[in-house]
């Protein structure tokens, strides 16, 4: 996959999800698999939230960083970390604030007039406490997203435990899903239904590639796959 490719594509993704935040019919208590996307056309019949403020990026990983690059005029991206911080500024995150939804000091950090949020990090029920206190102070008036994972849906399965290939997986199928360590994530569907019940939409991805140099090459992710005949699922 050549480096420009890889841009456009996150580009698109990037696009989905601006275009899911900002469409009050569709953020609206609803998970959203990857495939669930809207044209412009039917955006246009569609009320949308005119962008009166920055969007605030919780979570400046791989997906929350790409993300405040794409737009540095739109988003704010927020780190735990001070020093995580100054080197978000280094890569061209222009707009980058320490905040530790643990840590109440760092909240006065985050603008007051926020259009939306962005959480990228994987949901836990153990920061649940925090989350709840600071969703009433500063995302209790806007539109959430929160990106979560393909593999909450459980797939169908062979004798051996193994996912049978062609499995058909959407918004329906039953939240049964384990994780890449195999363990139940449970957890996290308990801790995005608190976020659902908030109003935020969960925008469900698959595995995220890239390019060689970033360490997400598809080749590379590919090579744990011990049966080729296996369906997947990637956003490059």
């Amino acid at each position: 996959m050549t480096k420009t490719k890889a841009v456009f594509l996150f580009r698109l993704l990037l696009y989905c999800s601006i275009e899911i935040l900002f469409q009050s019919t569709l953020c609206s208590s609803h998970r959203m698999a990857e495939t669930t996307t809207t044209t412009p056309a039917a955006a246009a019949n569609n009320k949308v939230i005119e962008l009166k403020g920055p969007i605030l990026v919780i979570g400046a990983g791989w997906c929350g960083e790409r993300l405040c690059i794409s737009s540095p005029d739109v988003f704010v991206a927020t780190s735990r970390s001070q020093i995580k911080v100054d080197q978000l500024k280094e890569r061209g995150v222009v707009n980058a604030i320490h905040l530790d939804l643990k840590d109440e000091s760092t909240w006065s950090n985050v603008p007051t007039n926020l259009t939306g949020a962005v959480l990228t990090f994987a949901l836990a029920t153990e920061d649940l406490f925090a989350l709840q206190k600071f969703w009433e102070v500063h995302l209790a008036n806007i539109h959430v997203i929160c990106y979560s994972t393909t593999s909450v849906y459980g797939m169908e399965v062979r004798t051996d435990n193994t996912p049978t290939c062609g499995s058909v997986v959407d918004e329906k199928s039953p939240l049964t899903g384990v994780g890449v360590s195999g363990k139940s994530l449970s957890d996290r569907i308990e801790a995005e239904e608190f976020a659902l019940q908030k109003g935020a939409c969960i925008l469900h991805l698959s595995g995220i590639c890239g390019d060689v140099e970033d360490g997400r090459s598809p080749a590379f992710m590919m090579k744990h796959m011990t049966n080729s005949l296996r369906n997947i699922n990637y956003i490059h």
